[in-house]
């Protein structure tokens, strides 16, 4: 049958992967030989994505000649508006990410915070639908407001005391193509596509925008760590951003975790996953291992469609290969999971405390 050699074409070129960038057994048997391994991997997903072309684009130098995240200047920022709300301040910023683009952003300041005190701080990235908007339960549209019930993890975090940074990406919310877009709708496609002729990626895009927004963290005086959290494409942000940033201290990703090979033609998954190249050279455990030995949460329900062919298997399988990685550091109670029988949403009923274990200042 002619789907099957479709299928079989493209399943096979994953089947025939190198380990050149991929975890193998011989680089778990010992740090060196992963922490070896690792850098290849991390160096060779920066550049599948375009991170280095990204960052000339913006007359920066995004990385060290160690491969260390380099120190860069606060980007600018412009408040917008001030709102009180239930037990803190929802503020509206416009931040300067790179010249001459701008992404907006919502600041939740929870009553009390101390700004001359050294605090852990929250970035909290957006799934597809309405952007920031949804990350903090700010729901204009009331459809959304539905859809979206108990997503607004931006906001549980705030109520926990915790300040939270939640921008929009590139596509979605305010940063739409065109303004008379329809709200709650993203230009993933679009954006990808002009990204990709362009010489960039849009998942690039993304972490890159996520760095800045922690390079402006750092800079003020109440900057104690960051953690990261999202769920969907929120999780997709985060796996990526924390495995190239490693100021970020520990991390939740939800509805995300999977195999490409289990996903790659057998999901839905929105065009901002596909980049040039990364599926033929590594699986997402190669990327999500980047992030040992730092403390991660994966949630992932039993009947979400996105685990890919195989289901929860499928995700599993990702977790098994993660968790070795884990265990040549001896921190595998660093990697936490929270598989629960449910569908595509979130859950977080284990996020706060993993937080509050994993996120506390020294």
């Amino acid at each position: 049958m002619l789907n099957q050699e479709m299928r079989d074409f493209f399943e096979g070129i994953l089947a025939r992967r190198s380990n050149e960038y991929r975890v193998s057994d011989e680089d778990l048997a010992s740090v060196e030989a992963l922490c070896g391994k690792q850098t290849a991997i991390r160096t060779r997903l920066k550049d599948l994505l375009k991170l280095d072309a990204i960052a000339a684009e913006a007359g920066m130098e995004r990385y060290d000649s160690e491969g260390h995240v380099a120190k860069l200047p606060a980007p600018t920022i412009v408040v917008n508006e001030r709102i009180n709300c239930d037990g803190y301040v929802r503020e509206h910023w416009m931040m300067e990410v790179m010249p001459g683009i701008h992404m907006p952003l919502y600041v939740l300041v929870p009553d009390g915070f101390n700004n001359n005190k050294k605090h852990t701080v929250v970035l909290a990235a957006h799934g597809h639908g309405p952007g920031k908007d949804g990350t903090i339960g700010n729901m204009p549209n009331p459809i959304f407001g539905q859809i979206n019930r108990g997503s607004s993890y931006g906001e549980q975090m705030v109520k926990a005391g915790y300040m939270v940074y939640a921008p929009d990406m590139w596509g979605f919310g305010e940063r739409r193509v065109l303004d008379r877009s329809q709200y709650g709708a993203s230009d993933c496609t679009k954006l990808s596509d002009a990204a990709e002729a362009c010489g960039f990626t849009l998942l690039g895009l993304f972490v890159w925008d996520h760095m800045r927004i922690i390079d402006y963290m750092m800079a003020q005086p109440y900057f104690g760590n960051v953690v990261m959290m999202g769920f969907s494409g929120g999780g997709e942000q985060t796996i990526f951003t924390t495995a190239l940033d490693e100021r970020i201290v520990c991390a939740y990703a939800g509805g995300y975790l999977h195999q490409f090979k289990g996903g790659m033609l057998y999901n839905h998954m929105c065009s901002c996953n596909f980049v040039p190249g990364l599926f033929r050279d590594m699986e997402l455990s190669d990327v999500a291992g980047l992030i040992a030995p730092r403390p991660m949460l994966y949630e992932n329900g039993f009947q979400d469609g996105l685990n890919g062919e195989g289901g929860i298997c499928n995700v599993e399988e990702a977790a098994d290969r993660i968790r070795k990685v884990y265990a040549v550091y001896g921190k595998e109670d660093a990697l936490v999971t929270n598989f629960w029988d449910g569908g595509h949403q979130y859950n977080g009923s284990k996020t706060l405390d993993f937080f509050s274990t994993n996120a506390q200042l020294g």
